[in-house]
């Protein structure tokens, strides 16, 4: 009979699971976003795109279905799915995984002088905002997972297309990017030791188009996404432009 994981082991799980939701969430968003604002604000790479538009039209539709399914993961609230709230709430009842003893027995006491030792009270910003970002899910994001891909076959093609317009690409980009914030907050809290605050993160594609990632800049999945696409679509466009007719 196996034993049962530790609140620790279990915390791992679960940070581990919004790790990978997380981004997964931003790159499919971000890459399928990037590839049409970049394209309408070049009017070169339109006819190389036009051309093979049925292999577009696949790739985007894939990476909106990809994100949205791993949306659904994270603000889902069920019972069974790994979901950003079982996380959240899973530290607030044991806060003691992140005590400056335990810290100690991970990294070695000289990490533990200036660890923050929290109480179930500091996890309640995090729980605030996610409760926020839950709800705006459960207003556009959510009703599209459950009606479009979990239940297709009882909605007309008028109605899916009515509900993706009326979902504001803003919100749309707020919730791809929370949950790399939380993501953050709780591993700096699990292995340095930092107070768990969510970081301001640009979420405006237009922005991050604008001012792109540096080179060798350590940064959050959304902004690697968009520079990977535009330095994809630059190579596209000086391999292609000569072979337009």
């Amino acid at each position: 009979m196996s034993a049962q994981p530790t609140p620790e082991q279990v915390f791992l799980q679960r940070l581990d699971a919004l790790q990978r939701d997380a981004r997964a969430t931003a790159r499919y968003a971000y890459v399928g976003s990037s590839i049409n604002f970049i394209a309408n604000q070049n009017p070169t790479l339109v006819p190389i795109l036009d051309r093979d538009a049925g292999f577009w039209n696949t790739v985007l539709g894939g990476m909106q279905t990809s994100s949205i399914v791993a949306l659904g993961r994270i603000y889902d609230s069920r019972k069974d799915v790994l979901s950003a709230d079982r996380l959240v709430k899973h530290v607030t009842t044991y806060p003691g995984i992140f005590s400056r003893a335990a810290l100690a027995t991970r990294k070695g006491p000289i990490y533990t002088v200036d660890a923050f030792e929290p109480r179930a009270v500091d996890f309640k910003p995090l729980q605030d905002a996610l409760d926020e970002h839950t709800s705006l899910y459960e207003s556009t994001i959510g009703p599209i997972r459950h009606k479009v891909f979990a239940h297709a076959g009882n909605i007309t093609d008028a109605e899916k297309y009515e509900m993706f317009q009326n979902v504001p690409r803003a919100d749309y980009e707020r919730l791809s990017v929370f949950p790399l914030a939380l993501w953050n907050a709780l591993f700096q809290l699990y292995h340095n030791g930092q107070q768990p605050m969510l970081e301001s993160i640009t979420s405006d594609l237009a922005t991050l188009v604008a001012n792109p990632a540096g080179a060798r800049e350590i940064t959050f999945e959304h902004r690697y996404a968009i520079n990977d696409t535009a330095q994809f679509l630059r190579h596209l466009e000086s391999s292609q432009t000569s072979d337009l007719p």
